[in-house]
C-alpha cells in the first residue's frame, strides 16, 4: 500500500468543517481498535452516510459503505507501529478542525475561508483513502458580503 503526506488548500464554509470534523470522529471512535469488529464498518458508514460534501473533501471516494470499508482496510492492513501513529495523526486532525470551526464562529463577518491542510494518504486497490492529520493554516477568509481578504 502507497503511502504519502502532503499538503492541500480547500476553500470550506462552517457546515463543511463539521462534518468533516464529524467524519474524523467517526473514523477515530468505530476504526482504531476494532477493525476487526464486523459491526465497525456499519458504524462509520452511518456516522457519515449524510456527509457527502466533507467526505469528498477527505477521502476522494463516494459511497459511506465504500469508505468505511476503505478505512477498515486501511487500519487493518498497516503494522502496529504505523497503527499506532495514525491514531495519533487522525485524532490530532480532528482536534485541529475544531479551530477552524472556532475561527468561524468567533470572526461572524466571514462565511468561508481557504485552508491549508496536512493530509496522510493510503493508496490502496480500491482507491485512495486520505485523512486530514494536523493542524491546518488559514490562507484567507470571504466576507459574507462576498469579498475574499488573503494572506492572513
Amino acid at each position: 500500500m502507497e503511502v504519502r503526506e502532503y499538503v492541500t488548500e480547500l476553500d470550506l464554509n462552517m457546515s463543511e468543517i463539521q462534518d468533516m470534523r464529524a467524519t474524523q470522529y467517526a473514523i477515530f471512535e468505530g476504526g482504531f481498535g476494532k477493525e476487526n469488529n464486523p459491526n465497525s464498518v456499519k458504524y462509520i458508514a452511518d456516522q457519515i452516510g449524510d456527509k457527502a460534501t466533507a467526505v469528498g473533501f477527505i477521502f476522494l471516494r463516494y459511497t459511506a459503505v465504500g469508505i468505511a470499508t476503505g478505512i477498515i482496510n486501511v487500519i487493518a492492513g498497516i503494522a502496529s507501529t504505523e497503527k499506532s501513529r495514525l491514531k495519533t495523526l487522525v485524532r490530532d486532525g480532528h482536534y485541529h478542525m475544531q479551530k477552524l470551526e472556532n475561527f468561524l464562529r468567533d470572526y461572524k463577518e466571514f462565511d468561508r475561508i481557504k485552508v491549508k491542510l496536512p493530509f496522510i494518504e493510503y493508496n490502496t486497490v480500491d482507491g485512495k483513502i486520505r485523512f486530514v492529520i494536523g493542524e491546518g493554516l488559514i490562507t484567507g477568509a470571504r466576507y459574507k458580503n462576498g469579498g475574499w481578504i488573503s494572506d492572513m
